[in-house]
């Protein structure tokens, strides 16, 4: 059996005139099979997506405050973890993506056990430097049973 949990919360609302939307996400999963994976999506106009097939709360969560957003970048540190697992999406610690396509950030794990990483992910309104227009927390935990 393989439980998934997610959960993205804000943690600050940054600078950015509050560009950044403050409303929390939340979802779960159960279901069977041999990997848990837990992540998140952000999409290009400013909505997302949460991996849990329970629905997340709003059911239409979205990153951005507005319909459209402007060229904005995102990166992520991870802040914490417990366990072994695998950062999932393709992304890498501490380099700034454009937001031109969807980004997906979240963990796997495949052998038995229970695991967890907490991300920190910071918007910006440009590829380097720039201002800083929120940041969320991302927490990710897995379980494979």
């Amino acid at each position: 059996m393989t439980v998934t949990y997610t959960y993205l919360k804000i943690v600050s609302s940054g600078g950015g005139g509050g560009a950044i939307d403050t409303t929390a996400w939340d979802t779960s999963d159960l279901q069977n099979g041999s990997v848990s994976s837990a992540s998140a999506t952000f999409n290009t106009d400013g909505t997302g997506s949460l991996s849990g097939s329970l629905g997340s709360t709003p059911a239409s969560p979205k990153w951005y405050s507005t319909l459209t957003p402007p060229s904005i970048w995102m990166e992520y540190a991870i802040t914490s973890t417990s366990g072994i697992s695998t950062v999932i999406g393709g992304l890498t610690a501490g380099t700034r993506y454009q937001l031109n396509t969807a980004r997906d950030l979240g963990i796997e794990k495949a052998a038995l056990g229970v695991a967890s990483k907490q991300f920190t992910i910071s918007f910006y309104d440009a590829s380097s430097g720039g201002t800083l227009l929120g940041q969320k927390t991302l927490d990710c935990a897995v379980e494979v049973a």
